[in-house]
């Protein structure tokens, strides 16, 4: 069978990379705190609609939108509400493709703003028990602000436009 016929293509899924992004202090702010699963008051944070477009638009990456508010009834709903609310045209232009799933999906790679990267070594405790997410750290908590508690990452530490 000619690998490149259209009875072939049609058989074989070609899977594209997800990425699954947590909502509350990746996408939405969270500045307000958690208000309840269906209410999303703050905007986003900055730059991060643009990222989510290019990621879609000009990598053609999946991009799953998991969040703990996922499992509530028409909480998926209501974040997908709030980013066609903030995104403007760019909702019309490709970001209405974002998933919403129920449950985490088997994404190539997940961004939280509450996670520590494993690197296959126990991660200090007391390290896990002070931890905070990036918009609730201030100097005194880390030599850099953009890791956690200052651990040596191979990820830039520069503000998205």
């Amino acid at each position: 069978m000619n690998l490149l016929s259209p009875l072939f293509l049609k058989s074989v899924k070609v899977r594209k990379k997800i990425i699954c992004f947590d909502f509350d202090g990746v996408i939405h702010s969270y500045s307000s705190g958690w208000k309840g699963p269906r209410t999303i008051p703050d905007p986003p944070v900055p730059g991060m609609i643009g990222y989510l477009f290019e990621l879609t638009q000009t990598y053609g990456v999946e991009v799953c939108i998991h969040s703990s508010r996922s499992k509530h009834i028409f909480a998926r709903w209501c974040m997908r509400r709030w980013l066609k609310k903030n995104a403007g045209m760019l909702w019309y232009e490709g970001l209405e493709k974002i998933k919403f799933p129920r449950n985490k999906p088997p994404a190539f790679i997940t961004i939280d703003d509450r996670a520590i990267q494993f690197e296959g070594v126990k991660i200090p405790i007391n390290e896990l028990l002070n931890f905070q997410p990036w918009n609730k750290r201030n100097a005194k908590n880390s030599d850099n602000p953009g890791t956690p508690l200052g651990r040596n990452t191979s990820c830039s530490n520069k503000k998205i436009q």
